[in-house]
Order: structure tokens, then sequence, then C-alpha cells
């Protein structure tokens, strides 16, 4: 796991790139921008089905006169820390990327990306970007990415079980109450439970649990990411939600605190549980290996009937590398990464939420309407806002995991999860 100690903050990129951090960056591009000389951009994301998009921008780019080429390189997700870390410290960046969007405030303190505000307020379509995402592009009072593609969680009902219970297939629960009800209503142990749980990384307690937490006014952190608020009353009522319905309403599997996120969708394929949280990959995923699943997808209820709900603001931002003479032809790139073509007929057909709300009514998510949820998600959306956010990992899902096996008392895995986590920010 990258550990952002590993990297000198004040002097990495501050003085050897100081000269790229100094770029002009005034011209605001438009799409019949042509660059004089010959510009060659190295462009990378997680997304591997880009390549057609980025093939796409180079025929365009070739036709409409700008001398501009980009070369596209994949870099796994769970790679692109590392790797990144690796090209600035050697000066091999690209330059412009994607990046999950919760790296963002650590790379910013470094001084790795370039400074967009201006460009961003120039944009007709600024205001179009969910709030949750755009904050992890700021740092300082400035803007220095722009929400790319989009991934969060929603709640996932299965209306067979749903209405093989005495349920209204079509209607999931609004409320933690309603959750429970469900829930203990599709149990009939040992064939069905009501809900099951992936506790096996503390990535996915941000993605499932902190969206009850949230909804329930907590928060892991506080605004400026410089020390931690679990250990709260809202987010106990939270995590006694989940416990109770292990240990208390026995509504869900057994061995469910040790399932992965396989193991969860599997058992939700099988028809073995009635929900799960998930995420919008999920409906991609059911679709091809179970087409025949008769599911629903909506808001994660929030404590009470016609509150607000949460959901975690995942997905990838883009920006530009420091240290590059480029950043005109750069931020022409990132306006068609932004731009219909790509966020509609690469993202929305992958089942990628688009970032600009203008998008969100497409063809794709027309024909398949369960992505709406998702899209919805976004307007209340949450992410945690961290220098050191994969530090946090590790007493997040040690700790909850253990309150989920009854080995430890909800109240004191938030204690042990809040002390581990304000020391690791204050090294």
């Amino acid at each position: 796991m990258f550990d952002p100690r590993s990297l000198n903050r004040r002097n990495l990129l501050r003085g050897t790139l100081a000269a790229g951090a100094a770029t002009t960056l005034g011209a605001r591009m438009s799409p019949a921008f042509a660059a004089q000389d010959a510009v060659t951009l190295e462009f990378w994301s997680r997304f591997d089905f880009l390549q057609g998009a980025i093939d796409l921008y180079n025929e365009e780019a070739a036709s409409t006169g700008k001398n501009i080429s980009v070369n596209f390189t994949t870099v796994p997700g769970a790679d692109m820390v590392n790797k990144l870390v690796g090209a600035l410290a050697s000066s091999t960046q690209p330059d412009v990327m994607s990046i999950d969007l919760v790296q963002c405030p650590y790379f910013n303190s470094i001084g790795a990306f370039t400074d967009l505000s201006e460009q961003f307020g120039g944009l007709e379509f600024s205001d179009e970007f969910a709030p949750g995402m755009l904050a992890l592009g700021e740092f300082e009072g400035s803007q220095y990415q722009l929400p790319f593609a989009a991934d969060n969680s929603a709640l996932i009902w299965n209306k067979d079980l749903f209405e093989q219970s005495g349920l209204d297939p079509d209607i999931p629960p609004s409320s933690w109450q309603e959750l429970i009800d469900f829930a203990v209503a599709t149990t009939s142990d040992p064939d069905h439970y009501g809900i099951g749980f992936d506790a096996q990384s503390g990535g996915t307690f941000m993605f499932r649990w902190m969206p009850f937490v949230w909804a329930n006014g907590g928060d892991i952190l506080n605004e400026d990411g410089s020390q931690s608020t679990i250990n709260s009353p809202e987010a106990l009522e939270a995590l006694e939600l989940w416990v109770n319905l292990i240990h208390e309403h026995k509504a869900t599997p057994p061995g469910t605190h040790a399932w992965n996120g396989d193991d969860l969708r599997g058992a939700f394929q099988a028809g073995k549980i009635a929900m799960m949280v998930s995420g919008n990959f999920a409906v991609a995923l059911l679709n091809r290996d179970s087409p025949d699943l008769n599911y629903g997808t909506a808001l994660i209820p929030p404590p009470e009937t016609g509150a607000e709900s949460a959901s975690f603001a995942g997905g990838d931002m883009m920006g530009i590398l420091t240290g590059n003479d480029k950043v005109d032809a750069s931020w022409d790139l990132l306006q068609f990464l932004a731009s219909e073509p790509v966020q509609v007929e690469y993202l929305a057909q992958a089942g990628i939420i688009p970032t600009r709300t203008s998008f969100y009514d497409n063809a794709y998510f027309q024909s398949e309407p369960r992505y709406q949820t998702f899209t919805a998600a976004l307007d209340v959306a949450h992410a945690p806002w961290t220098l050191q956010y994969n530090r946090l990992y590790d007493a997040l899902q040690a700790n909850l995991q253990s309150a989920l096996a009854g080995s430890m008392s909800p109240a004191d895995a938030l204690a042990a999860i809040e002390e581990a986590h304000n020391e690791v920010l204050s090294s």
C-alpha cells in the first residue's frame, strides 16, 4: 500500500517542477484550437476501453488541423498511485491522467497537478459537476482536477423475493426501520436472507457503510481532514444497524462478516439474499451474468422516511500534470474527455455514470433505467477529503469487521478506529 510519507511534500515537486508550474494557463481552448507545433500528449487512465475515444480524438485532431496527437496508456487502478509516485520521482509523469478522486488531495498537496482554476471558471458547464466530486479536486482554494467518471453506491433489491415474502416488489425500504422490517420479512433460514454485507476491506466500508453514517449526520473526518470524527453517536447508530441485522434480527447469512464483493454479488445473483448495497458497476455485471434476475435499484435508505439519503462519491478525476509545457493542448484534451462523445458513448455505454448533469438522460440509461438511481445518488454523494486516505483503511476494516463478527462492541470498534486514525493524521 502506498505510504504518503515516502514523498517529501515540500521539495519533491515544488522545486524540480517549478518551471512547469509557472506555465501560462490563460488560453481557454475551443474545439477549433490548432497547435502551431506538433504536440504529443501522454494520457493515463484505468479505463482500457478509452483507447477508442483517444483514437477518435486523434482522428478529429488530424482532420480539423489540430497538430495534437495522444498516446494512451492503461494503468490498472490498483497500480496507479505507485506508478504515479515513481513517475513523479523520475520526471516521467504523463501530461494528462484520470485518477481515483480520493487520491487527489495528497497529490495536489505536493504540487503534482496544474492549477486549472482559470480554465474551469471559463467552462460553460462548470455548474454541471457534482459538488461532492469537485471538492476532492480542490486544494487551498484552487481547482486542480475536473470530475471525469462517477462510481457511487445505492441499494439493490430482488423484486421476486420481495413479492414471495408479501412485500410490494416495486417499493424498496425508505428508512432504517423499513430496511430491518424488509430484511426480516425476506429471511427464511436456511435458504434466503434479507441482506448481506461485504466486509473484507476498508474501501468497501467507505463505499457501503459510510453512506449510513453521512445520512445520519455523522462523518469519518472533520472538514479539513485533520482529525477523526468517527467515534460519534451518529456513526454508532449506523454501525449498530448493521450489527443488529446480523446478530439480533438474524437477517443475514452466516459468515457475511467475512464476505468480499464477489461473495456478496454471488449470493444476490443466486437469490440467497434479497438486498445489498453496491455500485453502478453491479448493474452491468448482474445484467451480464444473470439476465433474468428481477431486481431494482434505489437510494440507500436514510434513518427516517423523507430524510436525505447519502452515497459514496467514487470515481475518477482528470487533470494536467505539472512539469509539461503543453498545457493548452492538454486542456483541449480534457474538454474532449468531458464531452458527450466520451461521457455518453464510452462511459455511459459501459455502465459508468457521466459526471455532467446534462448527460444523465442518455439513450443507454433510458434503455436501462436502473442506472438513473446512481445519477440521483451523485447529488447526495460524499467522500473523505484527506491527504492520508489509503492509510485509513486498515483500522477501518479490522475494527468494523470485528464488530460485525461480534468479537468487539460497536462502541469499542469506533473508539479504536478514531484512535488509530488520529495517529495516522498526526504523523
